[in-house]
């Protein structure tokens, strides 16, 4: 936490009477005292840090006592943020900009000393990292990993004040400035009790739980959240089940739309979507083994390509293609496919063999190459797309469980880390894992390791604004 000291200057009230036959009585018998201040009076602090402020008082007497308030203006309204000497306070406040002032009272002579009005300028504390969905003692927690590795275990219940209870699944982060200048930027965190919006610049609860959607859901498996690339439609994966809202450049439309009820047909979806590269989305179902494609504006699916195997994982690589863990019996593939609602999809699949695969795998893929990762027990795999070859990515200890698995896509780490949420017990662990130029272990940069959150079911990138 940042440590900020602050000296304040004082207006010095001095009382004084007297009538018609009388001087001014001696200023002696007052206490005088007054608060030294800086050239600076502005302050600048991030949101949850802690402002120490030590403030410099002289003229103070011994024997004398004095009481002392910290006051901080919330639109226009005065608040006591604290009463003692030296402030030492979390600040939980939005971001934005606030004043404070600080006062010192001789108890017996009521003689008062006031700072000058400060500025406070609260800045977000999350504008760039992860945010880590776990489970403690029976209930969800939102973390955050900024970017410049500080940690938030629980900031959405700090800065709401309130508790959100349910198991939680996922949270995803949606940052979009669309074609027409509509922003989307939300907070999807899902649990067994609905979902609930939250601002993610400053965690601020947006909408009740289940407001934006059509009938309240219990999200047990691991969700799934995209729009179209035309920015019409939303899409929500849910235990297999699909939900469509339309997106802020349909004509009329509000930034978060409510979801539909489930949108019909005979299918289980695996929690991913695949916009293509046109209007619409591809979905995959597990139960028919076969793609779909959700038409845009439509709340409706049509048949897509039959493939005859159960997808296991899915992430974007490079030129706009997916990549596809797939299985059928005892045989595994990786499918690449480029998706296209008008015309020229392509599917290629490509065997392999690996001596060791969870049951249900967790996987990741870079967008520079082709090749994926999954993961077997403790151990994570690296499968080249376009041979087949597997090899022994890293290896976590024997007693841990591999919690969730992505790459990093941004930034100066793009497609060079690999993020692994690893549990022990109720105890969880994000571990950054570097990567070299052909995406094999960096043996070169030590593995950096954040602890202390509870067991964690999923990872998402909250991306600069």
């Amino acid at each position: 936490m940042k440590r900020i000291i602050l000296f304040f200057f004082s207006i010095i009230a001095f009382i004084a009477s007297c009538d018609k036959q009388e001087q001014f009585v001696s200023t002696d018998q007052y206490s005088e005292f007054a608060i030294s201040y800086p050239g600076d009076t502005t302050l600048n602090i991030n949101q949850l840090d802690t402002l120490r402020v030590t403030p410099v008082i002289e003229g103070l007497k011994d024997g004398t006592t004095y009481s002392y308030e910290w006051k901080l203006y919330v639109d226009d309204e005065p608040q006591i943020l604290s009463v003692e000497r030296n402030i030492n306070e979390a600040i939980a406040l939005p971001e934005g900009t606030y004043y404070m002032q600080f006062s010192a009272m001789d108890q017996a002579t009521k003689v008062k000393a006031i700072s000058a009005m400060y500025k406070l300028k609260v800045n977000g504390s999350f504008y760039e990292g992860w945010v880590v969905t776990n489970n403690r003692d029976g209930k969800g927690q939102l973390s955050f990993l900024r970017a410049d590795g500080e940690v938030f275990f629980n900031p959405v219940e700090e800065i709401n004040n309130k508790t959100y209870p349910g198991l939680a699944s996922g949270a995803i982060t949606q940052l979009k400035v669309t074609f027409y200048n509509s922003t989307v930027i939300q907070i999807m965190y899902f649990t067994d009790q609905g979902l609930t919006l939250f601002d993610p610049s400053t965690m601020l609860q947006i909408a009740e739980t289940n407001q934006n959607i059509f009938e309240p859901i219990a999200f047990t498996d691991k969700p799934a959240y995209k729009m179209n690339s035309q920015y019409t439609d939303q899409y929500i994966i849910g235990n297999g089940n699909l939900y469509i809202a339309y997106g802020p450049d349909s004509y009329g439309a509000k930034p978060m739309e409510t979801f539909s009820s489930r949108v019909d047909g005979d299918y289980v979806l695996f929690p991913y979507v695949f916009p293509d590269v046109n209007r619409d989305v591809f979905l995959y179902d597990n139960k028919n083994k076969r793609f779909l494609r959700a038409p845009r504006y439509y709340r409706y699916v049509n048949t897509g390509k039959s493939i005859g195997s159960t997808m296991l994982g899915a992430d974007l690589t490079a030129s706009s293609h997916h990549l596809c863990l797939m299985q059928n019996g005892s045989s595994y593939s990786i499918l690449d496919c480029y998706l296209a609602s008008t015309a020229g999809s392509t599917y290629a699949e490509q065997s392999f063999t690996p001596s060791e695969i969870d049951e249900n795998p967790l996987f990741a893929s870079s967008s520079l190459y082709y090749h994926g990762y999954y993961t077997a027990g403790n151990k994570i795999y690296k499968v080249n797309a376009n041979n087949g070859q597997v090899s022994l990515l890293y290896t976590f200890a024997n007693n841990v469980k591999i919690g969730d698995l992505k790459m990093m896509k941004t930034g100066t780490n793009a497609n060079k880390m690999l993020v692994a949420a690893v549990n022990q017990g109720d105890q969880g662990e994000v571990h950054y894992i570097y990567l070299d130029d052909q995406g094999n272990y960096d043996s070169g940069k030590d593995v950096q390791v954040f602890t202390g959150f509870g067991n964690i079911v999923f990872l998402n990138y909250r991306a600069a604004s």
